[in-house]
């Protein structure tokens, strides 16, 4: 039963408003200027991958990384996330949250599964080696050296974080 007190937008009503909290999200990240890093199991054996792979991966449209079947997982932070899948796809924030919509309508995919936090996803990582995600740099070093180990720090296109011509330098 519909609760009479409850007003429903159209999603082209409320989409500038988010898009506007995710970039005030976003500015605040930015002026903490961290790059991402993309990590994954060591298992993989995955230590390169190619931008428009990895960017067809998080878009739901592959589910390959170097010729690996993985998972992709997002961390929730909403701004950040949306930077992420910019930086990797070129697509604006609404062409991203377009592009989800109308996966989801045709049945053919829905935004990758997102954990709490970093510790979350360092947990996941470990657990079931066949998924990839992105954390800060500041966040992958403050990671116990255990957990460092058996993760891999993936280059995009031979590129490292810091490294110029890096796609998630911040």
């Amino acid at each position: 039963m519909k609760n009479p007190n409850t007003v429903t937008y159209p999603l082209r009503m409320i989409a500038p408003i988010l898009c506007l909290a995710g970039a005030m999200s976003l500015g605040s990240m930015a002026a903490a200027n961290q790059d991402i890093v993309v990590v994954t199991h060591t298992d993989t054996g995955i230590t390169n991958v190619d931008k428009i792979e990895l960017g067809r991966l998080y878009l739901s449209v592959s589910r390959e990384l170097g010729g690996v079947t993985i998972k992709a997982v997002n961390q929730s932070v909403e701004g950040l996330k949306l930077d992420f899948l910019s930086a990797l796809t070129g697509m604006s924030d609404r062409d991203i949250e377009s592009h989800f919509v109308a996966l989801d309508m045709r049945g053919e995919g829905r935004w990758p599964p997102e954990v709490d936090d970093t510790e979350a996803l360092v947990k996941l990582l470990i657990k079931y080696k066949k998924a990839v995600g992105w954390m800060t740099v500041e966040e992958f070093s403050e990671l116990p050296e255990r957990a460092r180990s058996v993760l891999n720090v993936l280059s995009i296109d031979g590129k490292t974080a810091g490294e110029e011509g890096y796609v998630l330098n911040r």
